[in-house]
């Protein structure tokens, strides 16, 4: 019976991992991200970019700290903002040198279908992220 109630706590602890992680990076990333952060993430270290990535380096800090502790939480805070950073300045990059997404003259964006396999390959990347803290806590 023990052995089937440790069982269950790791299971609710790996499924809360996820979960605040998944939760933490759609707030961050679709819900409260303005236009400061994401029209500068494509220049290096611009201020706007740096604070998207430190809100994500932070919220990891908070959950692992929750999940872990105060040593860990900070690691893998820093570790994901840095990470965050990297992928999001790429991906911007990569479509500009590329032009899937170009302004047109008439001030409308058109985006090519690539455009979208960057922003599917940016979360695909993200989500290795996290596999990668949870693989170290």
């Amino acid at each position: 019976m023990i052995i089937l109630k440790l069982l269950i706590i790791q299971l609710i602890s790996k499924s809360m991992f996820w979960f605040l992680f998944f939760s933490k990076h759609f707030l961050i990333d679709f819900i409260l991200q303005r236009p400061y952060q994401y029209k500068n993430k494509g220049k290096f270290l611009h201020l706007g970019g740096v604070e998207h990535a430190f809100l994500h380096g932070f919220a990891t800090f908070l959950i692992c700290y929750y999940l872990d502790d105060l040593k860990v939480g900070f690691y893998a805070g820093l570790f994901d903002m840095v990470c965050h950073y990297i992928i999001d300045y790429a991906k911007v990059n990569i479509d500009k040198k590329f032009k899937w997404s170009e302004l047109k003259a008439n001030s409308r964006v058109i985006y090519s279908n690539n455009h979208y396999i960057s922003i599917g390959f940016d979360q695909y990347l993200h989500c290795l992220t996290y596999l990668i803290i949870f693989y170290f806590l």
